[in-house]
């Protein structure tokens, strides 16, 4: 999980959230790829690295997480 949120803050993620609500958008990021994105958390987990394919789903899920949360 802490290489997403890694990959998460290089791609802007946090990027505008005020630095007192890092850490709870970070809290509710990681609830959200635990319940919503699983399969793809195990992914990442079985491959150890953000391929092409990986990178692609990730992102589509910093959408989905941005949709769904006022950053």
């Amino acid at each position: 999980m802490q290489a997403i949120i890694l990959w998460s803050m290089q791609k802007g993620l946090f990027d505008p959230v005020a630095v007192d609500k890092v850490k709870t958008t970070q809290n509710k990021f990681v609830e959200f790829i635990e319940t919503r994105k699983a399969s793809l958390l195990e992914k990442v987990g079985k491959k150890r690295m953000f391929d092409e394919e990986v990178e692609k789903e990730l992102k589509a899920a910093l959408e989905d997480f941005k949709s769904f949360n006022t950053l």
